[in-house]
């Protein structure tokens, strides 16, 4: 998915975008992946398997993007904030 926020500051071109839901999403999530598999990270496996190839590719994070294409596009540097000062809960949402 390409974003509709942020360009790559080389060839301006849309950075790439992962899609994710949270478990509260998870309708929003089958209505823009209908027809595709929708599979759970575990957090640890995000974090140490994941994120590093994230940051290093420079591909933005799709926080519960919406059938309309709407979410909360964070730089993984971001979303590391947003989970280090949440502690056990995580309640992000959207400004739509």
């Amino acid at each position: 998915m390409d974003s509709q926020e942020h360009d790559n500051d080389d060839d301006n071109e849309p950075l790439t975008v992962m899609l994710l839901w949270f478990k509260d999403y998870l309708a929003d999530a089958n209505a823009f992946a209908a027809g595709k598999s929708i599979k759970p990270i575990p957090l640890d496996h995000f974090l140490e398997e994941m994120l590093p190839e994230l940051l290093e590719n420079q591909t933005l994070l799709g926080i519960n993007w919406s059938e309309g294409g709407e979410c909360l596009e964070l730089f993984p540097e971001e979303f590391l904030d947003i989970l280090e000062g949440a502690g056990e809960e995580i309640d992000i949402e959207q400004d739509n």
